[in-house]
């Protein structure tokens, strides 16, 4: 019975959104388009399902599933503020304040995290160990390395038709094709509820009747579905040639033939739908006579009308190549043979997955795949039949929860929709259902994580949707679209609906992008000129470029999609991708640089500012630039930003080992772990580490030919005497190297490399170096990752090395550690994936004309979760591979797969843009391209025949634009820059408002980054100039010795320091009054044995590092009790700023006690306020050096300062937080010592931000906070 409470609607909410909140008493999906404000109306469901008082229910009793742990973080924080905010209007409300005392205890987590606790308390319904522990990534991949090897062993040593299996997949290659597919089927199979049950279905596919011929295979479908699209466009081509053909200029003479070859590609597309032999025939049919001679045309028309039917013409043979050189016999007989080896391959990975969990039993170890599927065991039982029933825990769940709400629902698997089901009530067992799913379909672009769109998709469709009929009970569940875009301008919704309403459809993107399915603009902005918000779309012809190849506009030709290496790329394609980011991210870098320094008379670029609710100018943090993949393009594009003087920073996924510092450092270990390594050893010398040189090395070979480079190099050391520097600095190495490697064999790997840090100082050498702060990061965090490598079940640099090597030689990288949190103010370059979820002022969407990335189509061995496996056919005898039906069938469908997940993943980009949006691509052959754009249907959306044939972004957006009424430059491009003519399309009205610009990639090239000034000084200061000979005369001699020899009057000047910290004077100004200082009760020095700290943790000067970290990135706008601060500080956890270690250090009641105080609550209610504020103060040398007297000498002094406020009268506030002072009271005698301490410092911070802000003394207050002890001290 649906029993739906009475409720007045508030004006904020749309009524679709209101139905969502209020809606109860069946499953409801809840379609939320991008900018819909799902989070708010799945946070405003609970809010109002706990504080219900017709149905009262508690915050215990729902189970909220959200993707990440920082999600569930703000979740519970909303939650809580506004329980908080109904006690304050009801404050003697009981419920209400059990609701929150039982807040921090709710089910509000991700399914991994639920699945840990189900495990944590059931344990012994599947006899798992009571302490177990979970295994990070490193120790996870090692064991399952291990536990492979030891498998192979037994298999190559016992198993039979293990060494019939690797005959066949490894032709003679590297036992590692074998582990890395073995592997792979592994995980794949595990996104199954029963993988062995999965593995076992897949390998019996194979087993076919060869009388009943191909037609009932799955495969055989999959590939006559491609079949008959490839087809279709083909025919479609011939269409468009017949018409050229019977033009007024056009080669009349072509007509009959030109029409019989559109007959035949016609009947071969009809005859997909009749049967294998049916399309073999006709394709066989389709067959290209010679043209007969024709006089008096067009010769461009003629041209035109040849190139069409080439281009079919060398489809069909490709076509004919990849798919009929096979008969059906043979292609039965491929399969059959094939079962054998599939069932043995299946047999293997279920041996080794038994093997890997048994390993993990040995060592109470669970690893983070083993949390779904061991809950899932819990959750369920098989009744008599095998069907998954749920268990009896499963059933008391169901009775516990009285909703379960699901968030971000379209990336879920089918292993996660189990568990949902088993503790989600349904009509049939339960009377009623409880389920709440939110997503977005459109937005599900996690293939690569196994995530299963379609479970989104099959109750999208089947779903109930008409409101008035959501009062009676429906097994089906019900369905309401959030379409209203909160987020975005006008400008940006109509243009991301311009562009999907052609080219999303069922039939390559999965869903029909409808009416119901489009952005309604309710955003509410500020006016401003349209012209500056039109979406731009800036094109870069490369048609200069040599080298770049020709791709088939139908289909992959059969070497590409059969013979390519995967992973591989040629050199050319390699340089070809370097030039086309280069060129882009210089077309970006200009035009932020116009909005960033408008020139005399343009108006700057504003934004809107959600605080003030007013404009404001553009800041860099408002940009971002989007990429598909930042390998190869986001380095490039971050190098030319740079040249720009463009603050940037782009998150790299890839290229941490190749850091010439991380390099460096594991050639240091590797040579302590085994010196006899000749490439390692060499490294380590030429670094700084040792500092010789390759004529250094080069002598001791000569002197020592023969035998490896280390017993070279050690005969050197005992034989030849010490008579240079560069010997001794060898000397002192293998010293240092014989304490290193005793170190290694008795201590832990983390402080075996802090000790290394320490002893060669490369730390702190490689902060010096450009990029100095990401280098130091990318060492500490190899340093973490030895911490995180010591916490599990391995030991030793032995085992280390061989984990990294494995990792390199999978391919398998890891990113450069972060530096730069979410408020620093530079452009950021990130992927399309990294940005989902997040929105900007301005993006930019570039590299869109980079074709797809196939390559998982071209492996030998293709896996599908529905049509199992897709190995190639051997022929033994003739040592040839081939593809089987199989191969064929999942590659058609892997293909159409990532078509639908690359238009998703195009949707979410354009998505981000909240007031500016614009696309930039390069075309190799741009006039091309875009007469290609404009060969296509007449309708209002674009057919399929042409969105398949689509090789990237650029060929989507470019078709779609066509067709758009200001897209004039565009169509008339060929004509203008290129041999061709302008092109005619239909075009198709629409409010969206483009702006459209061309560039040369030569024009481009030849532009630098730096202005012309800048370029100027370059030249200057690199030009040679000669030296003048000195003088032959002694009076003249004379005078330019005196001259050259002149020394300043203050001579010690130089001698001080150009630049100082804060810290440092300050240090300099307690050592002068070292005998007056006194020391504290609360820190007397203790014995050494008494203050030795374990190992790992935080020394008092990274805690305070770390303090100021959380206070940079505490969000004022919350609550900021201890419970809120430590939601905040698992956020950042969560988001990689912090360690575990870290935050087990963080001084939660500290932070939380400080916002507290009068202090703290002035920095909340602050107009403005500055955090870690860095700056720059000139002062007279003789403040730091006495001595100097009266000089005239400035030395630089910089600092950061902890905390600046601008308080709403206009007054500046000071805050200098403290974290040392553990235990100290605020007594006279501390209060003193405190001043004593710190006023200076105070002192060069008030007079830098007088210089900087022009504020009186009168308008500045200074404070210092000790944190630890929980007080406040002015200094005046």
């Amino acid at each position: 019975m649906d029993k739906q409470p009475i409720q007045t609607k508030p004006e904020q909410w749309t009524d679709e959104q209101w139905q969502a909140i209020t809606r109860r008493g069946n499953n409801l999906l809840i379609a939320a388009a991008a900018g819909s404000g799902k989070t708010s109306v799945l946070v405003e469901r609970i809010i109002r399902r706990i504080m219900d008082t017709a149905e009262p229910i508690g915050v215990d009793q729902l189970l909220v599933v959200t993707f990440t742990n920082a999600a569930a973080a703000e979740m519970r924080h909303r939650i809580g503020d506004a329980l908080r905010k109904a006690l304050k209007e009801d404050p003697h409300s009981a419920h209400l304040r059990r609701q929150l005392a039982l807040l921090q205890r709710a089910t509000i987590t991700t399914l991994h995290s639920f699945c840990l606790g189900i495990l944590r308390q059931y344990y012994y319904l599947i006899d798992l160990d009571p302490d177990f522990r979970i295994a990070d990534q490193m120790e996870g991949d090692l064991l399952r390395q291990d536990t492979l090897e030891e498998q192979l062993e037994d298999w190559y040593e016992h198993d039979p038709a293990f060494h019939a299996l690797a005959n066949v997949m490894l032709d003679g290659q590297d036992d590692q094709v074998l582990v890395s597919l073995l592997l792979r089927l592994y995980e794949f199979s595990r996104s199954h509820p029963n993988p062995e049950s999965w593995l076992t279905d897949a390998a019996r596919m194979f087993e076919v009747d060869e009388q009943r011929g191909l037609d009932g295979l799955k495969w055989t479908r999959s590939v006559r579905r491609s079949l008959a699209l490839e087809l279709g466009g083909m025919e479609k081509s011939m269409r468009r040639a017949v018409e050229l053909a019977a033009s007024a200029d056009g080669p009349a003479a072509y007509l009959p033939l030109l029409e019989a070859e559109a007959d035949a590609l016609s009947r071969a597309r009809k005859a997909c739908h009749d049967g294998w032999e049916a399309v073999e025939q006709a394709v066989r049919a389709v067959v290209f006579a010679k043209l007969p001679p024709v006089k008096g045309t067009d010769p461009a028309v003629k041209e035109q009308v040849q190139d069409l039917r080439n281009a079919v013409k060398k489809a069909i043979a490709d076509l004919k190549e990849q798919y009929f050189t096979t008969s059906v016999q043979q292609y039965l007989a491929d399969l059959n043979r094939l079962g054998e080896h599939m069932q043995t391959l299946a047999r293997l990975v279920a041996t080794f997955a038994e093997a890997f969990q048994q390993a993990k039993r040995e060592r109470s170890l669970v690893d983070f795949g083993d949390l779904e599927h061991l809950a899932l065991r819990i959750l369920t039982e098989p009744d008599e039949t095998g069907t998954i029933r749920p268990s009896s825990l499963a059933l008391q769940l169901r009775e516990q929860f009285a909703e379960v709400l699901v968030d971000e629902y379209q990336d879920i698997n089918l292993v996660q929709e189990t568990i949902l089901q088993m503790v989600s009530r349904d009509v049939e067992t339960n009377g009623s259902a409880n389920r709440f799913m939110v997503g977005d379909v459109k937005q599900s672009i996690y293939r690569f994580r196994l995530a299963e769109p379609q479970l989104f998709l099959d109750k999208y469709l089947a779903y109930q949707t008409d409101i008035q009929e959501m009062s009676c009970q429906s097994d089906e569940g019900w369905r309401i679209d959030l379409a209203a875009n909160f987020r975005s301008r006008r400008e940006v919704v109509d243009a991301v609906n311009y562009l999907f309403r052609q080219i999303m459809s069922p039939g390559v993107g999965e869903i029909d992008y409808d009416r119901s399915a489009e952005l309604i603009n309710r955003a509410s902005y500020p006016e401003v000129e349209r012209d500056r918000l039109r979406v731009e779309v800036h094109l870069i012809d490369r048609s200069d470029t040599s080298g770049e190849r020709e791709t088939n506009a139908y289909t992959e030709s059969t070497e590409e999609a059969e013979s390519s290496v995967p992973g591989s790329e040629s050199d050319a394609e390699v340089a070809e991708e370097a030039s086309a980011a280069q060129l882009e991210a210089r077309l970006i870098a200009e035009r932020i640089r116009r909005w960033m320094q408008p020139g005399e008379g343009e108006a700057p670029q504003l934004v809107f500012d959600k605080k003030t609710g007013g404009l404001r100018p553009l800041a860099y943090r408002d940009i971002v630039i989007l990429l598909r993949a930042t390998s190869g393009w986001g380095e490039t594009m971050q190098e030319e930003l740079v040249a720009a003087d463009i603050p940037v920073y782009a998150e790299q996924t890839s290229g941490y080992f190749a850091t010439t510092e991380v390099d460096t450092v594991l050639s240091l270990l590797r040579v302590i772990d085994n010196p006899m390594q000749d490439i390692p050893l060499a490294g380590v010398l030429r670094s700084v580490i040792v500092g010789l040189a390759e004529e250094h090395l080069a002598h001791i070979r000569i002197q020592y030919p023969s035998g490896p480079f280390y017993q070279a190099v050690m005969q050197y050391v005992q034989e030849q005497p010490v008579t240079k520097g560069w010997e001794r600095d060898l000397h002192r190495f293998f010293t240092q190297l014989d304490k290193w490697r005793t170190q290694a064999r008795r201590g832990a790997l983390s402080e075996l490399l802090t000790t290394l840090y320490r002893e060669t100082g490369y730390l702190d050498y490689v902060a010096g170096l450009e990029n100095g702060q990401q280098r130091q990061a990318n060492l500490r965090a190899l340093h973490d990752r030895a911490i995180q490598y010591e916490a599990g079940s391995y030991r030793g640099l032995f085992r280390f090395l061989r984990f990294v090597d494995r990792m390199q030689e999978a391919g398998n990288d890891l990113g450069e550690a972060r530096t730069v949190g979410e408020n620093e103010d530079v452009v950021r370059i990130m992927t399309i994936h990294k940005s989902k979820g997040l929105e900007f002022p301005v993006v930019f969407v570039a590299g869109m004309g980079k074709q797809f990335n196939t390559m998982d189509l071209k492996s030998h061995f293709l896996l599908h979760k529905d049509l199992g496996f897709g190995p190639m056919a051997v022929d033994e005898e003739a040592q040839v591979r081939y593809p089987s039906m199989a191969a064929l069938g999942i590659r058609q469908q892997l293909r159409r797969d990532l078509l639908a997940e690359e238009m998703r993943v195009l949707y979410v980009a354009l998505t981000r843009a909240r007031e500016k949006l614009i696309l930039l691509g390069s075309s190799k052959n741009l006039a091309k391209s875009i007469s290609d754009w404009g060969s296509q249907g007449e309708g209002e959306r674009l057919i399929d025949e042409d969105l398949v044939r689509a090789k990237g972004y650029l060929d989507w957006v470019g078709r779609a634009l066509m067709r758009h009424p200001e897209a004039g430059p565009l169509r008339d491009y060929p004509e203008k820059h290129g041999d061709g003519e302008a092109v005619r399309v239909t075009t198709i009205p629409d409010e969206s408002i483009w702006s459209f610009h061309f560039y040369q990639a030569d024009e481009l090239r030849t532009r630098t980054p730096l202005s012309e000034h800048d370029l100027a000084s370059w030249e200057q200061l690199t030009e040679r100039k000669e030296v003048a000979e000195r003088p032959a005369d002694e009076k003249s001699r004379e005078l330019v010795d005196r001259l050259l020899g002149w020394s300043d009057p203050h001579e010690v000047a130089p001698l001080v320091a150009a630049r100082w910290s804060v810290s440092e004077l300050r240090r300099r100004a307690q050592e002068k009054v070292k005998s007056q200082s006194f020391s504290l009760p609360s820190i007397t020095e203790k014995p050494k044995f008494l203050t030795e700290q374990k190992p790992h943790r935080l020394s008092g000067a990274e805690k305070g590092t770390l303090t100021h970290l959380i206070m940079q990135h505490l969000d004022l706008r919350r609550s900021l009790d201890e419970a809120d601060i430590s939601e905040q500080v698992a956020a950042l956890a969560a988001r990689r700023f912090l360690t575990e270690e870290q935050v087990r250090a963080v001084d939660v009641a500290g932070l939380a006690g400080f916002f507290a105080t009068s202090l703290g609550q002035r920095m909340i209610r602050a107009k403005i306020v500055h955090r870690e504020l860095p700056f720059t103060l000139a002062i007279p040398a003789n403040e730091v050096e006495p001595d100097l007297g009266d000089s005239y000498e400035q030395v630089i002094v910089q600092g950061v300062i902890d905390c600046l406020i601008e308080e709403l009268d206009g007054n500046l506030l000071l805050i200098d937080f403290k974290s040392d002072w553990i235990g100290a009271e605020p007594t006279p005698q501390v209060i003193k010592e405190i001043t004593r301490r710190y006023e200076e410092q105070l002192k060069l911070y008030g007079r830098a931000i007088q210089q900087i802000t022009g504020k009186s003394h009168d308008q500045l207050e200074s404070h210092l906070f000790m944190l630890a002890g929980g007080f406040s001290v002015r200094i005046s």
